[in-house]
């Protein structure tokens, strides 16, 4: 492998070099390279569900609109946009741009791509519901008729029209998805079935175009010269598939100037590197109100009174951080935890007066649910320690895979357990909602009609202020439940080269957007 990686950068730098003849260079160009522990196999927009299939599509093809790394929606592939007075109708109109072979991109290319979508060969059902909305999609999707009839078509080659049966406030947001991408109708019937499973099995519409594709050694992508839109310095970025263990030497040793991960800061020491780190993750003690203990208010009250985040040290612990919000500082507009302080005291005189009632001389072991992997065993350790010290109180800890994790929390299957409450927009409304009877939290028993009023005050809310005066209380009502506790924060942290100045980090996953390198100031 080391071989070819050898000639390949030869071809690269001569590509540059060659690309600086042509055009004089007026301006540095840059490289981005870096490694993933696995290349995509295909890049149909319209099916895939891999992360790195992503990373890779929202640099080389664009939507109608683009969600920037901080979670705004701005516009890609359109131009402008309006929208009918009872809101059952967007009109879009297109910039003009071209795909990368010179043909332009049309509004049939959208209307295509929709149809791919709601077609049932395509194998995107789960994709086509978030479009429910759409004018005949519900019909579409049951089969009574045929994709033709989806309410999205083109007036003219510029001009694309959404036709909705119900308003759709976050319109922008759902376009800007990768299944939304636009495919050109005779280029995907001359793949004749592979479509997306090569380079040349692909058009690009996007800022840069595929330039190498060597399944299980790298892709590597060009500026697309037929692009339209705004593109900084960054003219060439490749993935190279690397051993999970050789990542990390890589970058250190200056092979590849782009990474995703905790570093020692004695490792990195004098580099000159750049970094932007996102604290999207809380990891929060869960209490299951439901299960035959915990339903009473007064043991809770006895577990969560006792001890506070005091019992983190206060220094980074395997790269998590002590925290008293429930939501992620990532998040921009978001109310604040209102956390009592410890009062050990109080919570050995709640467990008194629950022993009492209940004419019990001990409670008898709890046991938390975790995942086996990361640092997670020994913070949950010094909990256990914490509250065998304040209140005699035995804490088994129960740790299992991922997976199991993940399928336990959402069943409800705990006692006790380890939840990550994680940012994937800048919206604290959405995150409370994941708490809301049927949300992906909701699994704790916990129901209040003044929580569920209080969110729905909040989507109504005419001005930021008023939002997070509804947001606060929400998170006040979901507090007082005693079935909570913020523990500690966990961070995802981007180290890159000066040169790559301007990239754009999502805050809320994992996507990296290179066209941006030298258009911005590093914030």
């Amino acid at each position: 492998m080391a071989g070819k990686r050898q000639w390949l950068c030869f071809l690269l730098v001569f590509s540059v070099f060659f690309t600086c003849f042509l055009t004089g260079c007026d301006k540095k160009e840059v490289e981005a390279v870096l490694d993933v522990s696995r290349l995509p196999e295909d890049l149909d927009p319209q099916t895939t569900e891999d992360e790195n299939a992503r990373l890779i599509l929202i640099n080389v093809m664009e939507g109608l609109t683009r969600k920037t790394a901080d979670g705004e929606i701005c516009l890609a592939a359109a131009k402008d946009y309006s929208v009918s007075e009872d809101g059952l109708r967007w009109t879009f109109h297109l910039r003009p741009s071209a795909w990368s072979d010179g043909v332009d991109v049309t509004a049939d290319d959208f209307v295509f791509a929709f149809q791919r979508l709601f077609a049932s060969e395509t194998g995107a059902v789960e994709k086509a519901k978030e479009f429910s909305f759409l004018t005949h999609a519900k019909e579409v999707l049951s089969g009574k008729l045929p994709v033709g009839n989806i309410g999205v078509y083109a007036e003219n080659d510029t001009t694309l029209v959404f036709s909705l049966e119900t308003p759709q406030p976050d319109l922008l947001v759902l376009l800007s998805q990768l299944h939304t991408f636009p495919c050109r109708r005779d280029f995907f019937k001359e793949t004749g079935g592979s479509y997306g499973l090569s380079r040349t099995d692909l058009l690009y519409n996007g800022p840069y175009a595929i330039q190498y594709w060597l399944d299980g050694e790298y892709i590597i992508m060009r500026a697309n010269s037929r692009y339209s839109g705004n593109r900084g310095n960054c003219v060439r970025v490749a993935f190279y598939e690397t051993e999970e263990e050789e990542i990390t030497p890589r970058f250190l040793e200056g092979e590849t100037n782009l990474y995703a991960g905790s570093l020692p800061s004695s490792s990195i020491s004098g580099k000159g590197l750049l970094k932007k780190e996102i604290t999207d993750t809380v990891y929060t003690l869960l209490l299951n109100q439901k299960s035959p203990r915990l339903k009473d208010a007064l043991l809770r009250s006895a577990l969560l009174q006792t001890v506070d985040q005091g019992f983190v040290p206060q220094e980074n612990t395997g790269g998590y951080m002590v925290q008293k919000d429930l939501l992620p500082p990532a998040i921009r507009l978001a109310p604040k935890t209102n956390a009592a302080k410890a009062d050990p005291d109080g919570g050995r005189e709640a467990l008194r007066l629950y022993l009492a009632k209940e004419e019990l001389e001990k409670t008898g072991a709890f046991t938390i649910l975790l995942p086996k992997a990361g640092f997670h065993r020994e913070m949950l350790t010094l909990l256990q320690q914490a509250w065998q010290k304040e209140l005699g109180v035995y804490v088994n800890l129960d740790l299992v895979e991922e997976d199991v994790w993940q399928d336990r929390l959402k069943s409800g299957d705990y006692e006790l357990a380890l939840l990550p409450v994680k940012a994937e927009t800048d919206s604290a409304l959405a995150l409370l909602e994941k708490f809301a009877s049927g949300g992906e939290y909701a699994t704790f028993g916990f129901s209040s009609k003044a929580f569920t009023d209080a969110l729905s005050s909040a989507k109504k809310a005419e001005t930021e202020a008023d939002l997070l005066s509804h947001l606060q209380q929400a998170l006040d009502h979901l507090m007082e439940s005693g079935c909570l506790m913020p523990l500690y924060s966990s961070a995802r942290t981007v180290y890159y080269t000066a040169d790559l100045s301007g990239i754009e980090i999502d805050s809320f996953g994992s996507d990296l957007y290179f066209a941006t390198a030298g258009l911005a100031k590093e914030a």
